[in-house]
């Protein structure tokens, strides 16, 4: 029989921990758009954003999208990571977002929604990146 026993170091000794600040930036907002109560979070990260869209009353995580840049077309790549394969909406936000902010670009769209429910939603977050840019 083998012993895979270790000795754990002492590390109570001389060891100076340094703390640094996050790098991640979170930024939360909210719409009322076509009698849907919305959450919006997004996480800034060095070069990337997540963007979680939510009904306020039904807090869930069944979908995301990721677009990001490709040295062989001037128009971001997306897929769609969780989710319904067949339903685009996601996907084509994240890439819209990608080319405008010119990062990888994870989008969470946990709406139901319909044909005029998306370009409120995307001009919403348009509104917010224009109020706030550093939060993007």
């Amino acid at each position: 029989m083998t012993n895979y026993s270790r000795e754990i170091p002492d590390r109570s000794t001389n060891q100076n921990v340094e703390y640094v600040p996050s790098k991640f930036n979170i930024h939360t907002f909210d719409a009322e758009i076509l009698e849907h109560k919305l959450l919006f979070q997004v996480i800034k990260m060095q070069d990337s954003l997540l963007f979680y869209i939510n009904d306020k009353d039904q807090l869930k995580f069944s979908d995301i999208s990721l677009a990001l840049k490709s040295r062989y077309d001037s128009s971001p790549l997306g897929t769609r990571l969780i989710g319904d394969f067949t339903d685009e909406i996601s996907k084509n936000i994240a890439i819209r977002l990608s080319k405008k902010t010119d990062k990888a670009v994870f989008l969470s769209f946990n709406v139901d929604h319909d044909g005029r429910f998306s370009p409120l939603v995307e001009k919403r977050i348009y509104e917010e990146m224009k109020n706030y840019p550093v939060m993007f």
